[in-house]
């Protein structure tokens, strides 16, 4: 049985990563999943016995609507993940895929939801046009509540830089800790006639340890860090964030979810796999428990210069439409409906239902739903 413990406002602050959940069922869903993986143990907030809906706290996201919010924590090292969803949403992973919001340090569940609600945007016409939302059973994407270019909240706390490069280095993380986030993000995000700030402008103020370029770490003893990456100009849409756990051997860990020991819906692929490098695990499931959020394991102890974007990446700048469904869907062994269907006017088409390449519009907060292939990438 899980094991729940009580957030403790004694704790030192810690990451507390925020993911915007289709439903209060999704949430719960990806915090099994997750906690039956690495050991994780469900928080349960002191003041809310009912572990989950909260709507009584003036400072919390807009009043008027009832939200559902658990969390899940690392036992090791305090870090937190909090799912935040509508109370009364009934959508799925397939209709709505998870989103991150943000990374700020909290000490407990009650902190990190009243810190997540003071850095979104509370305007009237937004909290107009979500209540409206909510009451037609919409589904909610990060711009709803970070603005147009839908920039994660970014804090690191007020003890920041008390501790020196060498240090942040040559610490080992511990075995099924997260250890590293990474952050796409639009270039153009930054231009000066957007009223809220860029990902790199708010990386960019803090005085944090940077073990490696490009790289921002939070304090011990998480010592979890950010990696900004930065898509392509020409990307229609954003890869999904990624949090990296660490593993002492992901030849082991492979082994295991290829044995279906613990879950037989879990699929794996390498990613960067090279000589001289065993690469990342990244984990998904055929149920879509978690869509949106990409899971990796890693047994390197020391940050890399460079990431393995996944499959996503390669696609955030094609259109669906000229893709094979063996790419999009894994349609292994079945004939593409499209075979010897197509014609030489088929990427005109094509470009006249998804224009926003010529004006330059981008699918903000939304992920491809392609699947990893089964094989590992090679």
């Amino acid at each position: 049985m899980r094991r729940t413990i009580a957030a403790q406002s004694a704790r030192a602050s810690a990451p507390a990563v925020h993911i915007l959940s289709p439903s209060p069922d999704a949430s719960r869903r990806f915090r099994e999943r997750l906690a039956g993986i690495f050991g994780w143990e469900a928080v349960a907030d002191d003041n809310d016995p009912s572990d989950g809906f909260f709507f009584d706290n003036p400072s919390q996201l807009f009043p008027s609507i009832q939200w559902d919010s658990i969390g899940l924590q690392c036992p090791k090292t305090g870090t937190l993940i909090h799912w935040v969803s509508l109370a009364n949403s009934t959508h799925t992973e397939q209709t709505q895929p998870h989103a991150l919001m943000g990374v700020q340090a909290a000490t407990n569940l009650a902190e990190a939801r009243t810190m997540l609600a003071e850095s979104v945007q509370s305007t009237l016409s937004s909290q107009t046009f979500i209540t409206l939302r909510s009451s037609l059973g919409q589904a909610l994407s990060p711009t709803h509540f970070l603005g147009p270019s839908a920039s994660p909240v970014i804090s690191f706390g007020g003890r920041q830089g008390d501790e020196t490069q060498q240090d942040a280095t040559t610490a080992s993380p511990a075995q099924k800790t997260l250890k590293e986030i990474a952050l796409p993000f639009f270039i153009d995000d930054n231009r000066d006639d957007h009223n809220d700030d860029g990902l790199m402008e708010k990386l960019g103020r803090s005085r944090v340890r940077r073990p490696r370029p490009g790289l921002f770490q939070f304090p011990s003893p998480s010592q979890l860090t950010l990696r900004p990456l930065p898509a392509a100009f020409e990307d229609r849409t954003l890869s999904p964030a990624s949090l990296i756990f660490h593993c002492d051997s992901v030849a082991e860990w492979e082994e295991d979810v290829a044995s279906g020991i613990g879950d037989d819906t879990l699929r794996t692929a390498v990613v960067g796999r090279t000589g001289c490098d065993k690469g990342q695990l990244l984990v998904r499931s055929t149920d879509h428990v978690g869509a949106g959020v990409d899971i990796r394991v890693c047994e390197n102890k020391s940050q890399s210069p460079v990431f393995a974007e996944a499959q996503e990446s390669l696609l955030a700048a094609s259109l669906p439409d000229l893709q094979s469904n063996r790419v999009l869907h894994g349609a292994k062994g079945k004939e593409d409906p499209k075979t010897e269907k197509m014609d030489c006017w088929t990427e005109f088409r094509a470009n006249v239902r998804n224009p926003g390449g010529y004006f330059n519009l981008k699918g903000r907060g939304s992920q491809k739903t392609a699947r990893a292939p089964d094989l590992p990438y090679e």
